[in-house]
């Protein structure tokens, strides 16, 4: 009879851990969406030209922040995130070396919004499945905390809580994946500070044509999925005066030299 009594507890307690095992899909639907700002970040450069020196765009820098603010806007399942708190800087970086230009994509984001964002689903997992036992308690003429410490013992939080990653382990399984995902798309990324970064693409400058002939792209498509055919052999033209440099097509996003 006992073992009848507790049977839709346990029932309970089973979906949850089916339920908490979404933290991977959560860390693969955070990772695509950040992808996604670097990706639009390429459309930006191909739309823009190329430079050189070493330069950064502060409007482009700014506009694709808000893309990423709006990228997770509506969280990631149950995983709901601040967006103006979690999303930072964004941008490109373009340099030139020897009449060799670089490209570089790169994004950020804040860890420590991404581990509270991380607490407040396990504190707001465990509070329902509260309600839920409470319900299911009541049922059988038993006070929550009676059904809770039959099932579980006295420490019965302690161990509903336990079934889901700690923070600790949440953050490095985050970054492991991460940083494998970037490696996967020929780029980087930094444990410490959220930043991630990777080559878009290299080119030839020439100075006396004030064009870019590229000669290489990032081959991933995470990078590249933003529906541009940038290729091997596209010229792009610039126009340098003093400390902006601008390009054809794209005017409105000045760059300015980067110190």
């Amino acid at each position: 009879m006992e073992r009848q009594q507790l049977d839709p507890l346990t029932e309970m307690v089973e979906n949850k851990k089916k339920k908490r095992k979404s933290v991977l899909k959560i860390v693969l639907g955070i990772i695509g969406s950040l992808l996604a700002v670097i990706a639009i970040a390429g459309f930006f450069i191909y739309q823009n030209g190329n430079i050189t020196g070493k330069w950064e765009n502060p409007s482009l820098a700014a506009e694709l922040r808000q893309i990423g603010i709006h990228q997770f806007q509506s969280g990631v399942d149950e995983f709901q995130i601040n967006p103006e708190e979690f999303v930072g800087k964004s941008g490109l970086v373009l340099e030139v070396k020897d009449n060799k230009a670089v490209a570089t994509l790169y994004a950020s984001f804040n860890k420590e919004s991404l581990r509270d964002s991380y607490n407040q689903m396990i504190e707001n997992a465990y509070n329902e499945f509260l309600r839920e036992t409470e319900q299911e308690a009541e049922q059988y003429g038993l006070s929550k905390e009676a059904f809770l410490k039959q099932s579980f013992g006295d420490n019965y939080e302690a161990q509903m809580k336990a079934q889901s990653p700690t923070p600790e382990q949440f953050e490095r399984e985050f970054d492991d994946m991460m940083a494998k995902q970037m490696a996967d798309n020929h780029g980087q990324y930094d444990r410490v500070s959220g930043k991630f970064s990777a080559v878009y693409f290299e080119g030839e400058v020439s100075p006396f044509t004030h064009s870019i002939t590229v000669t290489k792209i990032n081959s991933s498509s995470d990078v590249t999925s933003s529906g541009i055919d940038l290729k091997p052999g596209d010229v792009m033209i610039y126009h340098h005066s003093g400390d902006t440099l601008t390009f054809i097509g794209g005017e409105q996003y000045p760059f300015k030299i980067k110190n």
